[in-house]
């Protein structure tokens, strides 16, 4: 099976009739209807389609209201394409059905939440964003109308990718003070590459980037709503993947639910000593983590929290490895909770090769309970944290280091790079936990 991309382009594109159409209703005088629960959408009269593809890579847009699904992927033809009496499409019609409306097949697109575009995206789908989208509040939603089948849909299929049409990169920005920045509310798979999502005004309290169901994957983004009126900033129930993305914003980024997967490599946490009140990333009790090569930086709480509370022991894995964590007015990592279950454990915590520095408590607070974990934790650096490098002296390693010297370039202005000043960066090179073992 082939797969639409729709192009879209708020400066050129048209929701109801673009000029780079194969057909609409606006130059045939047709209009086209369907039965609920069917797939045959029907012409009042023959349209010539040539140009549109029989390989299912095509779509169809219906003038439907409210969140009734508009656009189909067109799979067959009736009558041929240059005498089409009606087309095949892929998924049902749904709602109230679809009475004598007005339609575009293919066409560039204006706005991504006009008649709720989101909603109807399915897996295989490529989202082209030509230009930047501007939103004045309303939500961006992806997967509403995705149907109950999603679960099998997901495993089977592509995921739904968002991106920009050319080389560069594409902003999203909600102007409103409400309307989610982004919202994945059914089992799909979306994969977003080289977009900067911003809502600069949002204070309506809900978590902008909802992720309610479904898996996430996004590399070269970022997520920026510069606003505490919010916990959290992002909210995972199942699986999301972060890579050289930045984020900044709200009371923490928190990978919540039961189970929930989070990894998140050569990434940027930017607080700026206000945002993460919380803590700036938060891994609850039954989530697996993996923290590479990330930046946390500023957090006006812990920069990152290992809440044990709950059921913990059942199949989590939690690594944090080359990271960064630096000028948390809290600890820079806080362990804390107490399991409700200790039967059979099997939570595995890797804590190494990271630098913890500046932090107003301690460097690894494990709150005096010890941390009862299969896993290691060692060949850390450490600088300057208030109550020192650990909570409990007996978790601490024979190859940790800690500098006497600011291991930053500098600091105070966002360059956290490591220098080479002895006591300081010269110390951390080549001291982390990187060679292969010896054979016997």
């Amino acid at each position: 099976m082939a797969y639409p991309t729709i192009t879209y382009n708020q400066s050129t594109g048209s929701n109801t009739a673009p000029s780079d159409a194969v057909a609409t209703s606006a130059s045939t005088s047709t209009t086209v209807s369907g039965t609920s629960g069917t797939n045959t959408i029907t012409f009042s009269s023959a349209v010539d389609l040539t140009g549109v593809a029989d390989d299912d890579s095509d779509y169809i847009w219906v003038n439907n209201a409210g969140s009734d699904r508009s656009i189909y992927q067109i799979t067959a033809f009736t009558g041929g394409v240059s005498t089409c009496t009606a087309v095949t499409v892929y998924e049902n019609i749904d709602g109230t059905g679809v009475s004598a409306v007005d339609w575009h097949v293919n066409g560039t697109r204006n706005d991504i939440v006009a008649d709720n575009d989101g909603y109807d995206w399915m897996p295989g789908w490529t989202i082209s964003l030509n230009g930047d989208q501007t939103r004045s509040g309303s939500n961006f939603r992806v997967g509403n109308n995705h149907g109950s089948s999603g679960d099998a849909i997901v495993t089977a299929m592509p995921p739904v990718t968002i991106k920009p049409s050319s080389s560069g990169r594409v902003s999203i920005v909600n102007n409103g003070t409400a309307g989610e920045a982004f919202r994945l509310s059914a089992h799909l798979h979306v994969k977003m590459e080289r977009v900067d999502f911003s809502s600069p005004s949002y204070t309506n309290g809900a978590t902008p980037f909802n992720l309610v169901a479904g898996n996430t994957d996004m590399f070269d983004c970022s997520i920026d709503v510069p606003s505490t009126s919010f916990s959290p900033l992002v909210n995972s129930e199942d699986s999301v993947s972060l890579v050289k993305t930045y984020m900044r914003g709200g009371g923490a980024l928190i990978v919540d639910g039961d189970g929930s997967d989070i990894a998140m490599m050569n990434c940027w946490i930017d607080c700026q000593g206000t945002y993460g009140t919380t803590a700036a990333v938060k891994i609850q009790a039954n989530d697996s983590a993996l923290l590479i090569n990330t930046a946390i930086t500023e957090s006006a709480g812990s920069g990152l929290l290992m809440d044990r509370g709950g059921n913990v022991g059942r199949h989590v894995d939690q690594m944090v490895r080359n990271c960064t964590i630096a000028d948390s007015a809290g600890d820079a990592i806080t362990v804390s909770g107490t399991p409700n279950s200790t039967t059979s454990p099997t939570w595995n915590v890797f804590i190494l090769n990271n630098l913890l520095a500046s932090s107003g408590g301690y460097g690894i607070n494990s709150s005096g309970q010890g941390i009862e974990y299969c896993g290691y934790i060692g060949f850390n650096g450490f600088y300057s944290n208030t109550s020192g490098n650990y909570s409990e002296t007996a978790l601490a390693h024979s190859d940790d280091v800690t500098c006497s010297a600011s291991p930053f370039t500098d600091a105070a202005n966002d360059d956290y790079t490591i220098n080479d000043t002895a006591g300081g960066g010269a110390d951390l090179k080549a001291a982390g936990l990187n060679a292969m073992p010896d054979r016997p």
